[in-house]
């Protein structure tokens, strides 16, 4: 029987029994933020990415990385994400799609990651079902344009000149922005303007 408060109690045990989770070897904060945060303290100057494209090549250290996450973070705060808010991630393998994840994480939200080879029904689906409030996805992926496909099933996303979003097929979503090339869709807010709302915050 133990003879401290509760909260000493609560503070010395991991979960129900055992050392404390700050003792456990591996198991870090228990969650997305906390182990980038524990890696990003370890091995911040280390490379955390690569991507060649046909722009180049993009390395991002651990600690690019959590900044990058960082950004993202606030500006899905910006655009109005809440806490458990899910936020639709339609990319390839590349540096947003990792930032975009971690970002949810940090702040407080829910990624919800979106196949690139879903077909139109198949991602209808997807947004109709998952909730998703904010969407964040690349332009083209292959030869499918995901800004028209997203168009064709909500006709309000193709036209919308500030990201938002209200839509009555998917009543959740608020907001959409895209990464690549906005030829053809000037109207649809680019990453970096998604990014300029967490300027603020």
């Amino acid at each position: 029987m133990s003879t401290g408060t509760n909260t000493e109690v609560v503070e010395s045990v991991s979960i129900v029994s055992g050392p404390p989770l700050s003792e456990e070897p591996g198991l870090g904060a228990l969650t997305l933020p906390g182990f980038l945060g524990e890696v990003t303290e370890l091995y911040s100057d280390r490379e955390a990415l690569v991507m060649h494209d046909a722009d180049g090549t993009t390395r991002w250290t651990y600690a690019d990385l959590w900044e990058r996450a960082i950004e993202v973070a606030r500006a899905l705060r910006g655009v109005g994400l809440t806490k458990d808010g899910r936020v639709g991630v339609l990319m390839t393998n590349r540096p947003e799609w990792i930032a975009a994840v971690f970002g949810t994480s940090l702040a407080g939200g829910v990624a919800v990651t979106l196949s690139t080879f879903s077909t139109p029904a198949e991602l209808d689906y997807m947004l109709e079902t998952s909730g998703v409030s904010v969407l964040l996805f690349e332009r083209t992926v292959l030869k499918t344009d995901f800004a028209a496909a997203l168009a064709g099933l909500e006709p309000q996303i193709g036209t919308t000149t500030s990201g938002v979003v209200q839509s009555a097929k998917y009543p959740f979503l608020r907001y959409v922005a895209m990464v690549g090339s906005p030829d053809g869709v000037a109207s649809l807010p680019s990453w970096e303007e998604f990014l300029a709302h967490g300027e603020a915050q």
